[in-house]
């Protein structure tokens, strides 16, 4: 059997409660806030590349970005932010790369971006994410949270950290020098025991960080679950 990954919003960025199971056996049921991870430049792009190596090996998009030295990943959303439901067909455009030329007049659609940059202030990677249209025109949080539907709606910039911090906040890229929406990482240095026993190394740590802000974006996946087996990521 096939291991399982549970990630359950509650009730917002920056605290969750994960669970990971493996062959039926709960290896993890603890409140986290972020775990560790690669802490310097250098450890980051190593960690990057290890990702990468696993995410090419079950066909995820995340692709490495030089210059400026991050990873970025690029999906298109199906909108159907006037529909109740949405189609199988359309929920499978969700995990899909952008492609502005395959985009149906009858289906629209957006693109949202996400990059993950290493952060010099805080010492731990960062999520950037923004959206825009099949004309380029971009998107506010408000467009992105109507087409996403899922934990978006949390992702309110009124919402605060306990350290009076934005949850989510918008500033200019710090590569491309453009607006991006970003998850304030100020938790991000924490480390838990709990998942210190499970996981040994920066790149498993990464993995477990990503999948947990990925949350946000549910039903969007950041990191495709194939990734996450019991060789790479637990002990």
């Amino acid at each position: 059997m096939k291991e399982e990954i549970l990630l359950l919003h509650k009730p917002y960025y920056p605290k969750f409660h994960v669970q990971v199971l493996f062959k039926s056996r709960l290896l993890i049921n603890c409140p986290l806030t972020v775990m560790t991870v690669p802490t310097t430049q250098s450890a980051f792009d190593r960690t990057c590349q290890t990702f990468l190596s696993h995410s090419k090996k079950i066909g995820d998009t995340w692709r490495w970005v030089t210059p400026g030295a991050y990873l970025a990943k690029t999906v298109w959303v199906v909108d159907n932010s006037n529909e109740e439901t949405a189609s199988k067909d359309e929920e499978s455009a969700l995990h899909e790369p952008s492609d502005p030329a395959i985009l149906s007049p009858a289906k629209p659609g957006i693109t949202l971006e996400f990059h993950v940059i290493y952060s010099t202030t805080y010492a731990c990677p960062v999520l950037y994410f923004c959206g825009h249209t099949s004309a380029g025109t971009g998107l506010s949080l408000e467009d992105i949270r109507q087409t996403v539907k899922g934990h978006m709606p949390d992702l309110d910039e009124q919402k605060r950290t306990e350290y009076d911090m934005p949850v989510v906040s918008q500033k200019d890229h710090p590569i491309l020098g453009i607006p991006f929406y970003f998850i304030h990482p100020c938790h991000t240095a924490d480390v838990t025991a709990e998942m210190l026993e499970a996981c040994d190394s920066d790149a498993n740590y990464f993995v477990f960080w990503l999948s947990l802000v990925g949350q946000l974006f549910s039903p969007l996946r950041l990191v495709e679950v194939g990734y996450v087996t019991s060789e790479t990521c637990c002990r």
